[in-house]
């Protein structure tokens, strides 16, 4: 093999490995976006609307914390003032009368599917490429 030839395929292997790289990338962002779309469907359902007419259940929402060319971050979060709610929601509490209101996991639960979702859905992008 001539010495042309070595970096035309150095070339096109880099070329390839690139564009491969981008559509991985942005296919792993839009996993993101969705997977943090269907949480907050999932903790919104799954959250109970109490005394407090649903004003909880509305304050869950997610955001996009940080996004650049390689990387996207989203994050799950209830808004203010609602977001002291969601630890006790979740975990338990004590109750005003001295006894114990057990918690209904909705955040845990949840988090564990969402987890899983992105984890299966980037595996099978990067092995499939699609």
């Amino acid at each position: 093999m001539s010495k042309c030839n070595l970096n035309s395929l150095a070339d096109t292997l880099y070329k390839e490995l690139k564009s491969y790289s981008e559509d991985v990338t942005e296919s792993v962002k839009k996993i993101t976006e969705e997977v943090a779309v269907d949480l907050v469907k999932r903790t919104k359902a799954d959250a109970k609307i109490g005394r407090r007419r649903g004003k909880y259940k509305k304050a869950i929402a997610s955001k996009t914390k940080y996004e650049n060319k390689y990387k996207k971050i989203k994050v799950w979060y209830v808004k203010q003032p609602e977001h002291r709610l969601a630890h006790l929601l979740n975990h338990g509490h004590k109750s005003k009368d001295g006894g114990f209101v057990k918690g209904d996991n909705h955040i845990t639960k949840n988090e564990k599917i969402a987890i899983k979702e992105l984890e299966t859905k980037i595996e099978r992008v990067v092995k499939d490429g699609s």
